[in-house]
């Protein structure tokens, strides 16, 4: 676990954004009761869930004014469609769709916070390319693509109802390369600082 300032530094890194903005972002997010507050010389340190808020809000906020609102739309997004064909209501384990040692549940309340904190775990081993986008009516929506050891590659998409605009285009993608980085710098222990 990481304090905010650490997990600024990581998130800045990873996304390519400024490390100004990101914690203009993160000051947001605290301010509204996204992510814990720091107080006196009690330093708060963030997990994976709370870190992946701070990614949303800084990959896809327009303005630091959306940031709590833009974090918790994306972290909220159901899982809708497999594309390589699995139907999220039947509730089965899928091994093959992350290869960690516990198992994910695909499911119909599976949430895009829920994946990422598991594939974002230490013992993931899967390559993922992550990618925000909204419709033309600012509705989000995401793509999970997992890259499997074994060769396979399958595409997750999470988006609020059926009834969102077919068309949307994709206003960050974040890179297998730029996850593992995210997924390693967060499984080292942080090393201290302000929160």
């Amino acid at each position: 676990m990481h304090t905010v300032t650490e997990t600024v530094e990581i998130i800045s890194h990873v996304t390519g954004k400024l490390r100004g903005r990101v914690a203009e972002i993160a000051r947001r997010l605290i301010d509204d009761g996204v992510l814990p507050k720091s107080s006196g010389r009690a330093v708060v340190r963030i997990d994976h869930s709370s870190a992946v808020l701070l990614l949303f809000a800084a990959a896809r906020a327009d303005r630091v004014a959306d940031a709590s609102k833009t974090a918790t739309e994306f972290a909220g997004l159901p899982h809708r469609h497999n594309l390589f064909g699995l139907d999220p209501a039947e509730s089965k384990p899928v091994k093959p769709l992350i290869a960690i040692k516990h198992e994910l549940k695909v499911h119909p309340g599976l949430t895009l916070a829920e994946c990422l904190a598991g594939l974002l775990a230490p013992d993931a081993t899967d390559r993922c390319t992550l990618g925000f986008a909204k419709d033309a009516s600012g509705r989000p929506s995401a793509t999970v693509k997992t890259h499997h050891q074994n060769g396979a590659n399958s595409s997750m998409l999470f988006f609020e109802d059926d009834t969102a605009n077919s068309w949307s285009r994709e206003t960050f993608t974040l890179s297998a390369d730029a996850f593992d980085a995210l997924r390693d710098a967060l499984a080292r222990d942080g090393g201290g600082g302000d929160g």
